[in-house]
């Protein structure tokens, strides 16, 4: 992969150009929208980055650009109109007419040019074929409507350069392309592939896609008509005992993401909340389990939370490696925070691709120990994979799965106090088992907690409360989903 990163990704410590999944793409559009960024200029930059490329890549021949009525077809369009401007003997066939305000202004530029429209692909002895039907926006099983296109590109033999995700993606009528052209960023879709991929600037404030930034709320799960209890989620926390506040602020955080069940397994005070589901070992410290109802719970589960405010017991400890060892035999997704980091540590370096994701949640410290070095952003992003997330907290938080990273700026000194980091494994934890995926939990969790706790510092300086960022959590989380048209979130 080629890229020129943006002095601003380039200097963040070294790190590199993080690598995002096509699920991102709308959040960055929205973030892009939000910012005032002119979108046409921008599809100006693609269509000329993706001529660019066929200059540069393919020089010579014919050129037949693939488009689809949205704004990936937008930039295929644009891409024909400067190669047509550039004396390259090119043409387009369109899958649909354009559709979006953006994809029909650029059908206006490409007819201005007299770019001609052929109807099917052998009307037209192209030398090279740009895809640029569906892109990063696809969605759901490729549309019949597209395969007979999709098969006779495949078919043709003749190469094919894609704009940012090759169309149909596992399908099996999926283009094959040689090349792609990543716009921005690079895609986690075209890692697997045998083919080539440069990625192309084209102007998108770095912020909207290496900050956490609200239009993560656009992945925040919805409530669905006929849902039942337990439709929205059902979490497990094995925590306290040395520390039982522990064990309370991170199950009521979980019940706060919009959680419908959360069980919590506990010890010492026997401190109890109505909405949750308690079972309370009468020992001053956490035991292993050998009744079988921990492993119940966390057979049914769909995400479990081990460690907050367990203590250094040794019986904690293995109390806290039972609960992952099950989690991981269940294969269901797993945060661990705080006591459990330490008492996890071998399992946590032995978590492989086959596991369930794993989501971990250090401080400084607990870094240090977990990585057995000096710990630095680039050190996270090595240790870090698809199935081991990192959160790890600090001034600016650091978000990584290895291929993708985020940096949180929000944020105050007051988080600094105890029961801010449960607040967090807990929120995680109630989006994870809502239907999060790692990443995206990951993003929404520091965003909304940081948020929330930014109102209250602003409104209460230093005098407030884990409950008090509680109480913020659902005005911060109205303000951008009604900005988005999603409020409430049914």
């Amino acid at each position: 992969m080629k890229q020129l990163p943006s002095p601003t990704v380039n200097s963040l410590l070294h790190l590199p150009p993080p690598i995002l999944p096509a699920s991102s793409t709308a959040l960055v559009d929205a973030c892009v929208q939000r910012m005032g960024t002119d979108l046409w200029h921008l599809m100006q930059q693609a269509g000329r980055a993706l001529a660019a490329a066929v200059q540069q890549h393919y020089p010579q021949g014919r050129v037949l650009i693939a488009c689809g009525p949205g704004n990936n077809g937008g930039d295929g369009l644009i891409a024909a109109a400067t190669l047509a401007q550039q004396s390259r003997d090119v043409a387009v066939i369109m899958a649909r007419d354009a559709s979006s305000p953006l994809a029909q202004k650029a059908w206006q530029v490409a007819q201005e040019v007299h770019v001609p429209l052929i109807t099917h692909l052998s009307h037209y002895r192209a030398n090279v074929i740009v895809d640029a039907l569906l892109g990063a926006g696809q969605q759901g099983p490729l549309r019949d409507s597209l395969r007979p296109l999709c098969r006779a590109i495949n078919q043709s033999g003749i190469p094919v350069l894609a704009c940012d995700i090759p169309t149909g993606g596992e399908d099996r009528d999926a283009i094959t392309a040689q090349r792609v052209l990543s716009l921005q960023y690079a895609k986690q879709e075209n890692r697997a592939a045998t083919m080539i991929e440069d990625v192309a600037d084209i102007g998108i404030p770095d912020t909207c896609y290496v900050h956490t930034q609200e239009e993560c709320v656009l992945h925040f799960p919805r409530y669905l008509a006929g849902s039942h209890k337990g439709s929205n989620g059902r979490a497990v926390v094995v925590a306290g005992g040395a520390y039982p506040g522990a064990s309370v602020i991170a199950a009521d955080f979980a019940c706060a993401s919009g959680c419908d069940l959360v069980y919590r397994w506990s010890a010492g005070s026997a401190l109890q909340r109505p909405h949750i589901i308690h079972h309370h070992q009468s020992h001053s410290h956490l035991l292993p389990d050998s009744s079988g109802l921990l492993q119940q719970w966390i057979s049914r589960a769909n995400a479990v939370l081990i460690g907050p405010g367990l203590g250094e017991a040794p019986e904690s400890d293995e109390a806290a490696r039972q609960a992952l060892n099950w989690a991981r035999e269940h294969h269901i997704p797993c945060v661990v925070d705080a006591d459990g980091l330490r008492a996890c540590h071998e399992l946590i370096h032995a978590w492989g691709l086959e596991d369930p994701p794993l989501i971990l949640t250090p401080h400084a410290g607990e870094a240090r120990r977990l990585l057995g070095e000096a710990v630095s952003w680039h050190s996270l992003h090595a240790f870090a994979h698809r199935r081991r997330i990192i959160i790890a907290k600090g001034q600016q938080d650091f978000i990584s799965d290895g291929q993708q990273w985020l940096i949180n700026p929000r944020g105050n000194p007051r988080l600094a106090q105890g029961g801010s980091g449960d607040a967090l494994a807990g929120l995680l934890t109630g989006l994870v088992a809502r239907g999060c995926a790692p990443m995206q939990a990951a993003h929404i969790a520091t965003w909304w907690l940081c948020s929330a706790a930014d109102h209250c510092w602003q409104e209460r300086g230093p005098m407030y409360l884990p409950e008090d960022i509680h109480a913020a959590l659902a005005q911060t989380l109205r303000a951008p989903l009604q900005r988005l048209g999603m409020w409430p979130p049914g």
